[in-house]
């Protein structure tokens, strides 16, 4: 991995972003990705490649504003957010309630109200068009699988604990 392109500028998972999103760089599109892609570092680098993003931010929150949007209490269905430039590119912080707390990092989407999330015993959840989005994309690799492997993958009947087996029953 030392060895693999931008490892030695951004680290191991930025460079790993950088190197899934290559054809993409300089299109100006959005890259939507979860908490193992999802940090400033990736947004930073993102921009700089001309893309945008709408990530969640988990354990890779050096320099996310945790502590500054944690001083608000949020009940379900509320957010804070704030923006920041940083390295010349303006990246907003948003910290959303639902069933659980949320932390998202993006370069694109906005802050005002989006369309509430529907509930089957609480009715509609308001959610901000930052979290809209993300949760309406970041599925698409799930909703892929299975309709790649139908909804009884051989991977979830072949009974292996070999990580070599199971792949390959994936593929």
């Amino acid at each position: 991995m030392s060895q693999k392109e931008w490892v030695k500028e951004y680290g191991a998972t930025t460079a790993t972003v950088l190197r899934l999103t290559r054809d993409l760089h300089s299109s100006g599109r959005i890259v939507v990705a979860d908490s193992w892609f999802g940090s400033v570092k990736s947004a930073i680098a993102l921009r700089k490649k001309g893309l945008h993003c709408n990530m969640l931010v988990k354990t890779a929150h050096k320099v996310y504003p945790r502590e500054l949007l944690a001083e608000t209490p949020l009940a379900r269905g509320e957010w804070a957010a704030c923006t920041a430039e940083i390295e010349g590119e303006q990246l907003q912080a948003v910290r959303f309630k639902d069933l659980q707390v949320k932390d998202f990092i993006s370069t694109c989407g906005s802050i005002v109200p989006g369309n509430p999330r529907q509930t089957k015993h609480h009715g509609p959840v308001a959610r901000p068009q930052v979290a809209e989005m993300y949760l309406n994309y970041s599925a698409s690799i799930d909703v892929h699988n299975h309709v790649r492997t139908g909804s009884a993958g051989l991977e979830d009947i072949w009974q292996t604990k070999s990580p070599h087996r199971r792949q390959f029953a994936g593929e």
